[in-house]
C-alpha cells in the first residue's frame, strides 16, 4: 500500500493484480515451461512491467493520469531476479 501511495496508483491494485497473475497466468505457464528459474524470470518480468503496462491502460480507458514510472522498477527487478536466482 506504501507504493501505491507513493506513485499514485489505486488503493488495492497492486493486490488485485498479483492474485490474477498468480492464479490464472502463472499455472499456465507452469504447464508449459518445467524450469524453474525461468518461470521465476518470467513472474518478474511480468510483474513490474506488466503492472504498469495494467494501470496505464486503465488510468486512460477512465481519463486519469497514466503512472510515472523511474529507475527504481528496473532495480527492483535487477534485485528480485537475483534473488530468486540464489532461492532456486
Amino acid at each position: 500500500m506504501i507504493f501505491e501511495a507513493e506513485k499514485g496508483f489505486w488503493f488495492g491494485s497492486t493486490i488485485l493484480f498479483f492474485t490474477i497473475l498468480s492464479l490464472y497466468l502463472l499455472p499456465k505457464l507452469e504447464q508449459l515451461i518445467q524450469c524453474r528459474l525461468c518461470i521465476g524470470a518470467i513472474f518478474i518480468g511480468l510483474a513490474y512491467p506488466g503492472y504498469w503496462i495494467t494501470m496505464t491502460i486503465a488510468n486512460s480507458v477512465f481519463l486519469l493520469v497514466p503512472p510515472a514510472i523511474d529507475w527504481h522498477i528496473g532495480l527492483y527487478i535487477i534485485v528480485e531476479f537475483l534473488v530468486i536466482a540464489t532461492l532456486v
